[in-house]
């Protein structure tokens, strides 16, 4: 058994549940890695790339500490025409979406586990910003886009820690 702080547990679980979503962009399987902090090549596409972001306390009169979590994912793709890479990026986008806040292809909703059989996260989708790159710009058309994920995390005060079998 290990013990873990729920942070990392969290970007662990949303890292695993895109890379179980096996997902794909113009025919071709991504990668998906954190914390990233060189810029993605083009022959590197296409890729996802999830950064742990910051939290805030939230008030409440429990005996737990509660934080309002964020990360950030960016995702990248290349393709043959800019009218191409625009639609990919939104496909791209929606599948994300799906594969977090759906996981496994639930029909419904459902939080993603963070392992210990206790604690686990629901996905809630924050602001997008997306950029296409034209040929003049790159070698190649180009797209990209950044994801807010926000969720909640809730441990007993003093205690960020859980233990993971």
């Amino acid at each position: 058994m290990a013990e873990i702080p729920i942070r990392e547990a969290a970007f662990v679980a949303i890292e695993a549940a895109l890379v179980a979503a096996a997902l794909t962009s113009l025919g071709y399987p991504l990668a998906v890695e954190r914390n990233r902090a060189d810029p993605v090549g083009e022959g590197e596409m296409p890729r996802l790339v999830l950064h742990d972001g910051d939290q805030e306390p939230e008030e409440g009169d429990t005996l737990e500490a509660r934080h309002a979590c964020r990360g950030l994912l960016e995702g990248y793709l290349v393709g043959e025409t800019t009218a191409q890479v625009a639609t990919a990026i939104n496909l791209l986008h929606a599948q994300v979406v799906r594969a977090l806040v759906r996981p496994g292809g639930a029909a419904q909703p459902m939080a993603i586990p963070l392992g210990d059989g206790i604690h686990d996260i629901q996905i809630l989708e924050g602001a997008l910003r997306v950029e296409v790159a034209s040929v003049t710009e790159s070698e190649a058309p180009m797209a990209s886009f950044l994801l807010e994920l926000n969720f909640d995390l809730r441990t007993p005060w003093g205690d960020p820690f859980i233990t993971i079998p």
